[in-house]
């Protein structure tokens, strides 16, 4: 049966003429860049091969169904690798740079019908210049799919894939058609101060889960050592994560309520009253459910040898995301389109403060200011009961309750 595949971010005003279609004979020289332009208004470029990948048509066990009324073809491109980019698969807010994938570049608006084939479990994904979902649909029926799939999409570049699966492309036509961007509705108003301390409610569900672990930082000396006067607590999460919210014992946090996250191979970082740290290329903030030309800010700092941030689905048009020095740094960007505003950290870029369409929290913290850190002087025990310095490494107890030195 003809299905619909899911838009994310458009809609389709009935306006079209005739479609014109291309179809994967038998003969078709399929290769590495090989391009079809025999379809007014649309452009097909076969992905690019990585040195694994090789390309293919194959003959399909069963038809397309109703597909065919539409293709009349059983043929279609086969490749070897999955779509992949800097070497790892293509996912969510990534463009594919090698392996099966296939780039659709259109300079008119319109209806695209596609006839694919991808494997069970695994998700055929659209997306637009950027690497950020236009649609996408994961394959639960338990089979491979042998199907078309419909989307209308404004003029621009798209990439069609499959997240982990090869996926076979038997064929497109193409539609002109009027499209109306659906843009969104603009977020409410909001900020987050990461300056500030944890609530009651995030430190005590923080204490309740095993995934968490805190340690003190400790203010240094001349020489750079530790010494016996607590600066502030490092709450880590100890799992990674992708594109979900920070939770701590069930329950989402006061601090980052209305943000996911995404953490890569590092921990979620937080010094209490501090900063929001990202150590990790890729570790950053996703603003969900924007809409297009809403207004995001953001504050951070970055140390020495430090990067700054990369933004997915916004454009800068105030200050800088890429720092040239350490220091602490403001930017502002709008929103291209509906959808997830995505920070990626370049290293070593900690995040004081977050506004979508308002100000930035009025902090202290800054290039030149001085933030007052209310300091604790405590007597530290090993699980002996005997009595260690500030620069012990292991579990201690402090004023009654363990606490990891690192």
């Amino acid at each position: 049966m003809k299905k619909i595949f899911t838009l994310i971010t458009l809609a389709l005003m009935a306006v079209g003429v005739n479609a014109q279609k291309w179809t994967a004979t038998a003969d078709f020289a399929v290769s590495s860049g090989a391009s079809v332009t025999s379809v007014e208004g649309v452009t097909l470029n076969i992905g690019n091969a990585s040195d694994a990948n090789t390309w293919s048509i194959a003959d399909a066990a069963g038809d397309l169904g109703e597909g065919n009324d539409v293709l009349g073809t059983t043929n279609y491109i086969k490749g070897t690798e999955n779509a992949k980019t800097g070497g790892k698969t293509t996912k969510a807010n990534m463009v594919p740079e090698t392996g099966t994938y296939y780039q659709f570049i259109l300079s008119e608006s319109g209806k695209l019908t596609v006839g694919v084939n991808w494997g069970k479990d695994k998700i055929m994904r659209l997306a637009d210049a950027d690497g950020s979902p236009v649609a996408e649909e994961k394959n639960e029926t338990g089979a491979s799919i042998l199907d078309i799939r419909e989307f209308a999409v404004p003029a621009g570049t798209y990439y069609l894939y499959a997240e982990g699966s090869k996926l076979g492309l038997f064929g497109f036509s193409f539609a002109k058609e009027e499209v109306i961007e659906d843009t969104g509705t603009p977020h409410e108003p909001q900020a987050w101060d990461f300056t500030s301390k944890l609530s009651d409610a995030d430190k005590a569900n923080i204490a309740a889960d095993e995934n968490w672990t805190i340690s003190n930082v400790y203010v240094k000396d001349e020489e750079g050592n530790d010494t016996e006067e607590i600066k502030t607590l490092l709450y880590e999460y100890t799992q990674k994560f992708q594109g979900v919210p920070v939770t701590a014992n069930g329950t989402e946090l006061d601090l980052t309520k209305g943000l996911k996250f995404n953490t890569g191979a590092s921990k979620f970082q937080y010094y209490d009253g501090e900063r929001l740290a990202h150590g990790g290329n890729g570790h950053g903030p996703i603003i969900p459910e924007c809409a297009k030309d809403d207004v995001v800010k953001i504050r951070y700092k970055v140390t020495e040898g430090g990067r700054g941030f990369e933004v997915a689905n916004a454009e800068v048009t105030d200050g800088s995301l890429i720092a040239d020095d350490k220091g602490t740094f403001e930017a502002t960007v709008t929103v291209k389109k509906k959808g997830d505003v995505t920070f990626s950290s370049k290293t070593g870029a900690d995040i004081l403060a977050l506004a979508v369409n308002t100000d930035l929290p009025d902090i202290t913290d800054g290039i030149s200011s001085v933030k007052t850190v209310e300091i604790q002087t405590v007597q530290r025990y090993n699980i002996a009961g005997q009595k260690v310095s500030a620069n012990y490494k292991g579990i201690t107890i402090q004023n009654g309750r363990k606490v990891l030195q690192k």
